[in-house]
């Protein structure tokens, strides 16, 4: 009788672990959030009251998340936390967003500026950015240098589609964006930053 109960209290005790661990995979691959430590990118991360933090963001429609990478640098500081909107399916998406999107090969959200619209042509002469044609000027500080971190794509026109966008960071040379992986699916953008 004795063993009887105690093997009930281990199958109980071992299926409520095993429905705890499905949860947890389940919040993991649907979250598709990563950590990249690499100051190339700017990576988003949970606040430290994660699970608090989730159930009232989730509520409230906002995730507060803290910046992992000088690519927005100076807008957006690495280590300091902002909020960000999520997305609804239909919402529209305005040049100067600063959005955060999952990075398909880098396997993490990252978060930029977008610059291009689904439609438009973007060409990329040096530092300058031509968006159908005309000149882009930025209303936002930039950080250029001569000692660029990464090897950019040899595509220097892009025509998007109707659902891509093209994203860059602020701090151009620290920055992996659609410079040099192209466009951005809408699909792929989750959240943008509350003003």
């Amino acid at each position: 009788m004795k063993n009887k109960l105690i093997n009930k209290k281990i199958i109980i005790s071992l299926l409520t672990l095993i429905l705890l661990s499905a949860v947890l995979v389940f919040y993991i691959l649907t979250s598709q959030e990563g950590n990249i430590k690499d100051k190339s990118t700017n990576s988003v991360n949970t606040t430290s009251n994660e699970s608090n933090d989730n159930i009232v963001s989730e509520f409230l429609k906002t995730r507060p998340r803290s910046i992992d990478g000088l690519a927005m640098e100076p807008t957006l500081k690495s280590g300091e936390i902002y909020n960000f909107k999520l997305l609804l399916p239909d919402e529209k998406l305005k040049r100067d967003d600063i959005v955060i999107y999952y990075s398909k090969d880098l396997l993490v959200e990252l978060v930029h500026r977008i610059i291009g619209l689904p439609g438009e042509t973007i060409e990329l002469d040096g530092d300058k950015i031509i968006i159908d044609g005309k000149l882009y000027k930025e209303s936002y500080e930039v950080t250029q240098s001569i000692d660029l971190e990464f090897e950019f794509t040899d595509e220097k026109e892009f025509t998007l589609g109707l659902d891509e966008y093209f994203l860059v960071g602020d701090n151009r040379n620290l920055s992996y964006d659609s410079r040099i992986v192209g466009a951005i699916k809408r699909e792929q953008i989750s959240s943008i930053l509350k003003d």
